[in-house]
């Protein structure tokens, strides 16, 4: 004879899993959204390939460098982000790096909960320097630029 209180407890818990399922689906949707609402195109394509006029933009995380030659570096836990830091204190698209040219590099926040700071200032744009330290919720990184 079957258990009610089980079964009732199983379809609880698939009901559960379903539900968080859903949450997480509708906060990457709600992220995307925020970015482009702000003007910021989300892809799920891979990084376009370098281009040869763009800076080198490295971002020097946890003594671990990471070199990027593309326009747009963007930064959160979702696997299309150009780089992925799977910390729950950064957003699922946090920020994006803009690389226009060595004399032009800025820093977007994308409406992130934790904020970004850049030289322990919290920021919504900001122009980068080689130098400056950026920290995204509880990560903190240091950025360098150099020519192409």
């Amino acid at each position: 004879m079957s258990d009610p209180f089980r079964d009732n407890t199983d379809a609880l818990l698939a009901r559960l899993v379903s539900l968080m399922n859903e949450k997480d689906r509708l906060e990457q949707e709600r992220d995307e959204l925020k970015a482009q609402l702000r003007g910021d195109h989300v892809d799920r394509r891979p990084a376009p390939a370098a281009d040869p006029r763009k800076p080198w933009v490295m971002l020097m995380v946890q003594g671990v460098p990471t070199e990027f030659r593309v326009p747009d570096i963007k930064i959160g836990r979702v696997a299309s982000a150009t780089m992925r830091i799977d910390h729950p204190s950064v957003a699922r698209m946090h920020a994006i790096i803009e690389a226009y040219t060595v004399d032009n590099v800025r820093i977007i926040d994308l409406g992130s909960p934790e904020g970004t700071l850049v030289n322990g200032q919290r920021v919504n744009i900001r122009r980068l320097q080689s130098g400056d330290q950026i920290k995204l919720g509880e990560i903190e990184m240091v950025v360098t630029i150099r020519p192409a």
